[in-house]
């Protein structure tokens, strides 16, 4: 009798050995699996934001887009933006234009209509709000083509 309780003992193990390497296996197979699934996601999703890019980037329709912030920096032609507490700074083109649109011809005055008139980059200073044209180029990075310094409003 204690023959047939060691070879049922044996057995028992050996059958739990097995099954947790079935189950182990399986585990692994569907950690991999899922693995794979999301890759080919990212991958999916980082192909469409490149088809995106080149569509932006080369389309004759889409010229520019805005981007408005406060100045925290000016770094030769680099300008770097702070908006809703997000900072990005743009390159800005050697030829771009510059305008200053002033209230009735003075900043903070708090009037209703405005005066645009074209400035000098260095023109531009810490504090200023900026709504800035901006160009995606085909490498991915940002090109100011046209900025307009806003004017200051007050509730005077």
């Amino acid at each position: 009798m204690p023959k047939q309780i060691l070879i049922t003992i044996i057995c028992a193990v050996l059958g739990a050995i097995v099954l947790l390497g079935l189950g182990y296996s399986a585990g692994y197979f569907a950690v991999l699996t899922s693995e794979k699934g999301k890759t080919e996601l990212q991958i999916e999703q980082l192909e469409k934001a490149a088809d995106a890019l080149k569509t932006l980037s080369s389309s004759k329709v889409i010229s520019c887009f805005a981007v408005l912030g406060e100045v925290t920096k000016i770094d030769g032609r680099d300008i770097t933006l702070k908006s809703t507490g997000d900072s990005l700074t743009i390159h800005i083109k050697e030829d771009a234009k510059v305008y200053s649109s002033a209230k009735n011809g003075s900043f903070g005055t708090g009037a209703t209509s405005s005066v645009q008139q074209q400035v000098e980059f260095k023109d531009i200073k810490k504090g200023d709000f900026l709504n800035i044209g901006v160009k995606l180029l085909p490498d991915g990075q940002l090109e100011g083509q046209v900025i307009n310094i806003l004017p200051v409003f007050t509730n005077k």
